[in-house]
């Protein structure tokens, strides 16, 4: 288009705001769709509360790390290394 000429008016504005506001409501609605937005957790804490690193949970999760890190070691070689490979290799 040059630079005299101008954009025709538009004929209708109350129908072309309408068809533009339906548009608009409609490709959110597709977004939230697609992404699942109603499966989605909040990261707030309230929802996911920490907690307290006190010494008496330090030492259980390290009781429980020995667990795994045991039952690793006690693989056959071949497999430890495909688990090992698989979940930490990526």
């Amino acid at each position: 288009m040059q630079a005299h000429q101008m954009d025709p008016a538009i004929e209708h504005l109350d129908r072309y705001l309408f068809t533009v506001a339906a548009s608009v409501l409609t490709d959110q609605a597709r977004r939230r769709a697609v992404r699942r937005e109603g499966a989605h957790e909040s990261l707030e804490e309230g929802h996911h509360p920490t907690e307290e690193r006190t010494p008496e949970r330090v030492l259980l999760d390290r009781e429980a790390l020995d667990v795994v890190v045991a039952a690793i070691a006690d693989l056959p070689a071949r497999t430890r290394d495909v688990f090992v490979l698989h979940r930490f290799e990526r």
